[in-house]
């Protein structure tokens, strides 16, 4: 199934033989695919937009994040997923919205999870640290 599409799309990777480094993968990527897994949160702190696949009609762990707080796509389909993957490379407006949700969730969760994480939320719910 997939020999056919990579020879339609030249320019798509399916990497299911895991034959590309995990890094590499960050360097040639311009969207990632994922379904409930931690590469998805890696991406977005690379700065990649991410689509959830959801084809058992709940979400789960970080998938769940990046669809409920980063405002991140979710598709239940193939047809759904070609037409926001062409959406995304064929329409500007809708590349630089995902792009801002990729970096307004990135910095949120950094935020949340960096070294001052403690003051942070100290900060965000407003009470004064001494």
């Amino acid at each position: 199934y997939y020999r056919k599409i990579i020879k339609k799309h030249s320019l798509l990777i399916l990497d299911h033989n895991m034959e590309i480094d995990y890094n590499d993968s960050f360097v040639i990527a311009d969207i990632v695919c994922t379904y409930n897994s931690a590469f998805g949160m890696d991406s977005i702190l690379k700065g990649l937009p991410v689509i959830t696949i959801n084809i058992n009609d709940h979400l789960l762990g970080q998938a769940r994040d990046l669809s409920e707080y980063g405002g991140l796509p979710v598709v239940t389909s193939a047809f759904s997923l070609a037409q926001i993957i062409t959406r995304y490379f064929s329409d500007s407006t809708y590349r630089h919205t995902l792009q801002k949700k990729v970096q307004n969730y990135s910095a949120s969760y950094c935020k949340a999870f960096s070294e001052d994480a403690a003051h942070n939320i100290i900060e965000q719910i407003g009470l004064k640290s001494d």
